[in-house]
């Protein structure tokens, strides 16, 4: 996931709500990787798992969506620097700086979103990545929630690059548990109600990363992609 695209659709109106909340079902620290048993799926087999644009329309309740940047690899900072480096993770899914120094065994993503001006005022992105074992996934989701606490409350500033006078700025919300899986709230400044929800999940030895945007968007949303992508996976 890259900053720019996000930082497009947030600018040009006035609001924040960092106070807004989602539904909390449990102690978030007790999500333990769903299917462990399951058969892993290989790294060559990934890109099954990712959603069609028909079947995110469903997902999300939003039609007319149309995949656009698909990515195989995590990319570096291409310049753009954060206040606090340690939240990309929170902020986004599928950040360089999250999983640098991880040992998974391999990624797909693409992005998925509303035709229009910068992909109109619905995108998502939606990620899988695979690790070596079960417990490997889920240990990565259960450190991510660990991260999500840790910046929440937070306003975090993106600069596109050292020349940016016009960095934007995002609330992270507090950790939720939405139907089972950690969700969160990221409220961009000067979004009018334009918001993001962030979710993760493990299934088998994949982790389910997604984030999806979207006017007066609901953590039920991103827990929806999270759900239709688990429910791809082998049994």
């Amino acid at each position: 996931m890259t900053y720019s695209r996000l930082r497009a659709l947030a600018l040009g109106t006035v609001m924040l709500c960092a106070g807004c909340a989602q539904t909390v079902n449990g102690d978030p620290r007790s999500i333990a990787a769903a299917d462990g048993a399951a058969p892993a799926v290989a790294p060559a087999d990934l890109g099954t798992l990712l959603l069609s644009d028909a079947e995110m329309s469903d997902a999300i309740a939003v039609p007319g969506l149309v995949s656009h940047d698909p990515y195989q690899e995590l990319t570096p900072p291409q310049g753009e620097s954060y206040s606090d480096p340690s939240c990309a993770g929170a902020l986004f899914n599928t950040m360089y700086t999250a999983y640098d120094g991880i040992d998974y065994t391999g990624m797909v993503g693409r992005k998925v979103g509303a035709p229009g001006d910068e992909w109109g005022l619905t995108d998502t992105d939606q990620g899988v990545v695979s690790f070596r074992s079960a417990d490997e996934a889920s240990r990565y989701v259960v450190r991510t929630q660990l991260d999500w606490d840790r910046c929440s409350d937070k306003r975090v500033s993106v600069s596109e690059n050292k020349d940016d006078k016009l960095p934007q700025t995002y609330t992270v919300g507090f950790p939720t548990v939405t139907d089972e899986i950690p969700t969160l709230l990221i409220s961009p400044e000067a979004g009018d109600g334009y918001l993001c929800e962030r979710a993760i999940a493990s299934r088998s030895n994949v982790v389910i990363d997604v984030y999806v945007c979207a006017d007066d968007v609901k953590a039920e949303q991103a827990v929806a992609v999270v759900n239709s992508i688990a429910n791809k996976m082998p049994h």
